[in-house]
């Protein structure tokens, strides 16, 4: 029992000392500050080779019906990083106007530990230039939809609470397990905005297994491998399987029904018993994961997915509904 407590609580005492000697020191304000939020208009690439400009720079802002979308990266990313360009450029491709993209890349790339604890101080600095912006641009709380992957969903998380909830919508894909728990203050939580979907595909690895959204979805029981991911897990310590859920959303945006999930006990998802959940096809238990998600929906959801793009199986799919009737689960 004592190896297992020390084992168990090494990491959280490294943890506490490398918050305070980094998270307090003189070059730390500077990690921060660096930390900006980029504005995307593809037009603007035609005209001068540069599509972005940061957001202090933007003097003229259409507030369309589409409304506000901020892409914020993970840990050991930046702006245009695998892991979300699939999102932007998914968003470009539907012809969304108004996109963000986050650069936190100082702060994220350095060891996990200090990483993790700038994730407050990095959401407050973001919400921040976000407030000023939208303050400026009249953009409604409401029109504004910020999604972030790994530590970039508790990053989503703090600035949610900065504006006390009002946001519209957090789409938080496979939230950062490491360093988390349901009680820390700067972890993603369903009231960090008006509503809240969570899709997670590396559980208990990389990912958080634990329901954080009104409405949580589970591809393939949410863990480790996915689908396609069997060989590249082993090789890239489950950053394939963690990399699905941005992949999952980024295809939704292009295809907005092809990923229908069944409503689902999270018991049954964590022990995969999940054939009843599967015989249950009726329009009221079924929910669409990804950009045009039902926001009346709550609960958890379980999908099957493919091996590789394009993942969802589709409402309409012959294998959808034989994954429905034939699961053997």
């Amino acid at each position: 029992m004592r190896n297992i407590f020390i084992s168990s609580t090494i990491p959280f005492i490294l943890f506490n000392i490398s918050y305070s000697i980094l998270l307090h020191s003189s070059g730390s304000k500077d990690l921060i500050n660096r930390a900006t939020i980029y504005y995307i208009n593809p037009s603007w690439k035609t005209l001068n080779g540069n599509s972005e400009r940061k957001i202090a720079e933007v003097k003229r802002f259409k507030s369309e019906k589409d409304g506000l979308k901020l892409i914020i990266h993970g840990y050991v990313a930046h702006k245009d990083h695998i892991a979300t360009s699939p999102i932007k450029n998914a968003y470009m491709s539907a012809g969304f106007d108004n996109i963000l993209v986050a650069d936190w890349r100082d702060a994220s790339s350095l060891d996990y530990l200090n990483s993790r604890s700038f994730v407050e101080r990095i959401g407050q600095r973001l919400a921040k230039l976000l407030s000023t912006f939208i303050r400026v641009n009249n953009v409604p709380l409401q029109k504004v939809h910020i999604i972030g992957h790994s530590l970039g969903a508790h990053v989503a998380g703090v600035i949610g609470r900065y504006f006390n909830g009002s946001i519209g919508r957090i789409t938080g894909l496979d939230p950062a397990l490491p360093l988390f728990t349901l009680k820390s203050k700067d972890g993603l939580r369903s009231k960090d905005a008006q509503f809240v979907d969570v899709i997670h595909s590396d559980a208990s690895i990389l990912g958080d297994f634990t329901p954080r959204g009104h409405i949580d979805f589970y591809p393939n029981s949410g863990s480790a491998p996915q689908p396609g991911c069997e060989s590249l897990d082993l090789i890239t310590g489950s950053a394939c399987s963690h990399y699905r859920a941005p992949l999952f959303f980024a295809e939704s945006i292009q295809l907005p029904y092809n990923q229908p999930s069944v409503l689902c006990k999270l018991t049954s998802i964590v022990r995969g018993k999940v054939r009843k959940c599967l015989e249950n096809t009726k329009s009221a238990h079924i929910a669409y994961l990804g950009e045009l998600v039902d926001k009346r929906r709550r609960g958890y959801y379980y999908l099957k997915t493919n091996d590789m793009a394009p993942f969802g199986l589709g409402r309409n799919s012959k294998n959808f509904v034989e994954s429905f009737q034939n699961s053997t689960i």
